[in-house]
């Protein structure tokens, strides 16, 4: 990664916005009501259809 497309990450997570919107993901994840948990480990969900 350049220095550029660096200091524009950092920039980002500074803001407010995306604070917020990134605390609502980490609860979002943590639970397991109302979601897809993803259950099948590395395993993508077409290779799973093809082995089923």
């Amino acid at each position: 990664m350049n220095k550029d497309g660096w200091t524009y990450l950092t920039d980002r997570w500074k803001e407010e916005d995306f604070k917020k919107r990134s605390e609502r993901n980490k609860i979002n994840r943590a639970s397991s009501k109302g979601g897809a948990l993803h259950t099948t480990g590395r395993k993508a969900h077409h290779e799973i259809a093809l082995d089923m």
